[in-house]
């Protein structure tokens, strides 16, 4: 017989009833595993999106707690955006528009900030805000035409601010400015949008409370000016109001002290006597309230400087999230009857706040874009090939180890046996039934 090079093995099947069954329950399970796994693995692919929100790109996927290396497609990755020296941003709640005055940065709250020019921003909530101060700045004649035409006098309110924000790096200090003109040369509102009514009615009524008692200062300033002589008259004013500490009460006239108070006369363009009036060892709303005329304070101004001061802190602080600053106006209805009085009765701005349920603070985020990496299913074609393929790798290599295993376990001896062949007759005697036909027979 002609012998050639080539052999194939001998096949036998396997001498276990249970064999098929576990085979075929087996590999339906495997192959719903396998593909499975193929989705996770070779099923997605990235792009590149833009996102204000990157919260919103991770979602609820069910492979977010696989390993990484399984599943490096799946998972939303969104890189941090840069905020840098003069950045200039807005908040979630988009009251007002912030520019970024100083940065610094520490990685260990034992080791002192160091100054830096810009840090990672990766959508962290704004926190532990102060106001450290509030600078009215009060102009008459050195103004556009437009604004003169408007009012005789416009306010100018500037909040000196700071800010933490922890970062993937660390926690960042943040020095702010922000600024509320009554009365703009551009004539763009002081407020980025108009806040809704009920999803924002804190800052509604903000907006509305902040520009009354803006209003209210501008037309104190104008009488109490022309209680002067035309040569003492002043033509500008400068106000700056500080947090008094362990004073909590925001309807006391002790809430702010005066830091500082200018106001410069015509008489002071030609070198006059008395060129000047300022603050000299007074701080208090109330005692400027009541100063003189003669010293030239412009005591019917304090009480309404005062209100659009305290009005303006806390816009600032609730577009900033701020929600554990203290008792904040805004967002309790009592407090605000308190600055509400001053508009005329039965108009529309008595009912602001008429919903104590609407009000509130929301935590705020720096507006931003970030550049994310999303994951996509890829096209059904190639969805299917990349499935299919991976498939047969590893069912491939799971018969083969099964096979292995199983014939592992038939070279012991005591599995050399046929189920099937034990139960039948057999047809030739045993070595013992032979020799008892001999013993028999003797």
């Amino acid at each position: 017989m002609f012998k050639s090079i080539f052999s194939y093995p001998l096949e036998k099947p396997y001498p276990f009833r249970w064999f098929t069954p576990a085979v075929f329950t087996g590999g339906f399970i495997a192959l719903a595993l396998a593909s499975f796994l193929s989705v996770a693995t070779q099923g997605y692919e990235t792009v590149s999106v833009y996102t204000s929100n990157p919260n919103a790109t991770a979602g609820d996927s069910i492979f977010a707690n696989w390993p990484s290396f399984l599943t490096v497609n799946t998972k939303p990755i969104c890189a941090p955006t840069p905020i840098s020296y003069g950045t200039e941003f807005l908040t979630n709640n988009t009251a007002f528009s912030y520019t970024v005055r100083g940065i610094t940065h520490s990685t260990d709250s034992a080791q002192p900030a160091s100054l830096v020019g810009s840090f990672p921003y990766q959508n962290n909530p704004i926190q532990n805000c102060t106001i450290a101060a509030i600078d009215i700045q009060l102009e008459n004649v050195h103004r556009d035409a437009i604004q003169i035409a408007r009012g005789d006098w416009g306010a100018a309110l500037t909040g000196h601010i700071y800010c933490i924000v922890d970062t993937p790096t660390g926690r960042a200090n943040l020095s702010l400015v922000t600024v509320y003109d009554l009365n703009p040369a551009n004539r763009v509102p002081q407020f980025v949008t108009r806040p809704n009514e009920t999803r924002q009615a804190s800052l509604y009524a903000g907006q509305s409370l902040l520009g009354w008692h803006a209003a209210n200062l501008t037309e104190d300033m104008q009488h109490a000016n022309k209680r002067y002589p035309p040569a003492d008259q002043v033509f500008k004013g400068s106000l700056t109001f500080g947090r008094r500490a362990g004073v909590t009460d925001v309807t006391s006239l002790d809430y702010f002290s005066v830091n500082h108070c200018f106001f410069p006369t015509f008489n002071g363009t030609t070198g006059g006597k008395d060129a000047v009036y300022y603050c000299k060892d007074i701080d208090s709303v109330d005692a400027l309230a009541k100063s003189p005329l003669e010293r030239g304070l412009m005591p019917d101004i304090w009480l309404s400087a005062d209100g659009a001061a305290k009005m303006f802190y806390w816009v600032v602080m609730t577009d900033l999230g701020q929600m554990n600053a203290g008792p904040n106006p805004l967002a309790e209805r009592d407090l605000m009857a308190h600055f509400i009085r001053i508009y005329p009765e039965g108009s529309k701005q008595n009912r602001l706040g008429a919903r104590p349920e609407l009000l509130g603070v929301s935590p705020a985020v720096v507006t931003t874009t970030y550049l994310c990496q999303v994951p996509r299913l890829k096209s059904t074609g190639t969805l299917l090939v990349a499935v299919l393929v991976n498939d047969i790798v590893i069912l491939a290599a799971l018969w083969r180890l099964f096979v292995l295993l199983v014939g592992y376990f038939l070279l012991k001896p005591d599995m050399m046996v046929c189920e099937g062949c034990s139960e039948r007759e057999p047809l030739l005697p045993t070595p013992e039934e032979k020799r008892a036909v001999r013993i028999s027979t003797v």
